[in-house]
């Protein structure tokens, strides 16, 4: 059975104290079977209890953080970073990376580096969602990947795997362990847009079949994958970036909703899941305590009504939704508490080092604290000590397996474009006018016509000049991204598509941002690849038809007859 029965999903609704029925197993994918959980040998147990009698206090307190370091070689800061905090996990970041061969070159140093100084290798992680959150950049040498909704309005399950198992080759490639993706929030129009694009959609069982696909595809390329953001961040509209979001949503919503990605995952064998700072009303009594920091969340509802016994992550502790409200050291007792086993703290190597001395300083003074510690240590050390039995070792992708990869990327970004509303597109010969809104995208030179790049709102006389050119065009096309930073561009999208009648609007961004732009044709491109704008101009030109699947419901007037 694919999905789990609603049965199981009421009885969550219950008392925190109630334990849930196992699960049900799910449909195998062809070629992917269900992960089957990878217990350690009696040498492995050994060398895991070898190790924590090793470690003290101070050793313990730097397993727990997963850090960031600066630079894309091994140099004298980042070792002294390394000494003194003896991080359990490393997040990379665009500033760790100049190219494949470098960055493979930069984790087999800290590996080795930790290896002659008897301490166990970080987990190497890295946020490789594709899309807008990809720090494997095609600028630096690797694949470049469409959206996760890209990839759902595409819809093709064996191309999905098969370009996921792809990403995790490369990533593998890398030295890296842990992918943190995919994001499984059910989004809707009140989502925060710091989700956008980057989430599957807006179907619950939708969105778990796509990260079920992508947990098993990344395991069958050596990586493991870290869920995202329990228990769901689709019902926030604020962005936990920059202060704490409230959800006020029924515990029957979020439990038939936002858990249904989260409970899929863990049956297709998802190793770590990251939590959300975000307070939910009907699921923590105290009012502000976000899920990062919540025990009836962490502890209660995901491991002991939902059995997950994998790794638990926090998001990034430096966002405004912790560190507006709390003291980095308090903040980071308090998530490993309520049950987390990482703190997830990319931050300068000056607070790293203030922070690991002070959770040192709150072990040594309390010793339930220090207990909390030691068993999440003992929790992540037993995973290295698991995946190392089962991860294939660094390997960068073969020329062949990179064209293939680029390939696949290729294809699923040409068919994930959707239309909606007139479908017939013949817009043809160089007198069109394309305005691309608020950057330029390259459809101008894909279609071969007149166009104008608006980057900065336009003078009165320039957006007078713009109208007349909309109008006297046989035919327009917007090309428009919702932009906070560009408050103006909706109105001028929307002056510009009333005074021309042949008119077609794409929009890059999620099917909401359209708004009140009213247009009987509409295209959706779910971002942008580097095939997006000759892809659209073979569509406008009527030489191909939008092949895309809508991941999202759109309005009701968008909807094709």
């Amino acid at each position: 059975m694919r999905f789990l029965p609603s049965l199981f999903l009421a009885c969550l609704g219950l008392a925190s104290a109630f334990a849930a029925p196992r699960l049900p197993a799910l449909r195998a994918t062809p070629g992917l079977p269900l992960l089957d959980p990878v217990r350690m040998d009696f040498k492995a147990e050994l060398a895991l209890r070898a190790a924590l009698d090793r470690m003290d206090v101070e050793d313990l307190c730097g397993q727990v953080l997963m850090i960031d370091v600066v630079g894309t070689r091994l140099g004298d800061g980042m070792r002294s970073l390394m000494e003194t905090v003896r991080p359990g996990g490393v997040l990379l970041f665009d500033y760790n990376i100049d190219s494949p061969l470098g960055l493979f070159r930069l984790t087999g140093e800290l590996k080795a580096w930790c290896s002659n100084r008897q301490m166990p290798a970080p987990v190497f992680a890295i946020d490789q969602e594709g899309g807008p959150i990809s720090r494997l950049t095609s600028k630096r040498g690797f694949l470049p990947y469409p959206s996760p909704m890209a990839m759902a309005a595409c819809g093709d399950e064996a191309l999905f795997t098969a370009l996921v198992a792809t990403m995790a080759r490369e990533i593998r490639g890398a030295g890296i362990d842990l992918d943190l993706a995919p994001v499984l929030d059910v989004i809707g129009p009140k989502s925060s847009s710091v989700l956008g694009i980057r989430a599957f959609g807006d179907r619950p069982r939708a969105v778990a079949r796509w990260g079920e696909l992508w947990v098993r595809a990344m395991a069958s390329g050596g990586v493991a994958s870290a869920a995202k953001h329990f228990p769901g961040h689709g019902g926030a509209s604020q962005d936990s970036h920059l202060d704490l979001p409230d959800v006020r949503d029924e515990r029957a919503t979020l439990i038939t909703r936002d858990l249904v990605p989260f409970l899929a995952a863990m049956r297709s064998g998802c190793e770590a899941f990251l939590s959300a700072h975000v307070f939910y009303r009907e699921l923590e009594p105290e009012s502000g305590r976000p899920a990062t920091l919540s025990a009836h969340i962490l502890h209660g509802l995901l491991r002991q009504q939902m059995f997950f016994d994998g790794l638990l992550i926090t998001d990034s502790m430096v966002m405004g939704a912790i560190a507006r409200h709390r003291e980095p050291a308090e903040a980071v007792r308090e998530a490993l508490a309520a049950g987390a086993d990482f703190a997830l703290v990319p931050d300068s190597p000056q607070r790293l080092m203030e922070l690991h001395a002070g959770l040192v300083e709150m072990a040594r003074k309390d010793v339930d604290f220090r207990a909390i510690v030691a068993r999440a240590a003992e929790r992540i050390l037993a995973w290295k000590f698991r995946q190392a039995h089962r991860r294939p070792p660094s390997t960068p992708l073969s020329s062949r397996d990179w064209e293939e990869g680029r390939r696949l990327s290729e294809t699923v970004s040409r068919r994930s474009i959707a239309a909606l509303g007139n479908r017939g597109f013949d817009l043809r010969g160089d007198r069109g006018l394309v305005v691309e809104i608020p950057q330029a995208r390259g459809l101008i030179e894909a279609v071969g016509c007149q166009g104008a790049v608006i980057a900065t709102e336009p003078s009165p006389a320039d957006f007078d000049g713009l109208l007349r050119r909309a109008r006297e065009a046989p035919w327009l096309c917007v090309v428009y991204q919702q932009d906070e930073r560009a408050p103006w561009a909706a109105a001028l999208a929307r002056s510009l598509l009333a005074a021309q009648g042949e008119a077609v609007l794409v929009l890059t961004g999620l099917p909401w941002e359209k708004g009140d732009l009213a247009v009987s044709r509409t295209l959706y491109t779910f971002g942008w690849t580097p095939w997006t704008a000759s892809q659209l101009a073979k569509i406008l030109r009527g030489e191909e038809t939008a092949q895309g699947v809508m991941p999202v419901e759109a309005e009701a007037r968008d909807r094709a007859p």
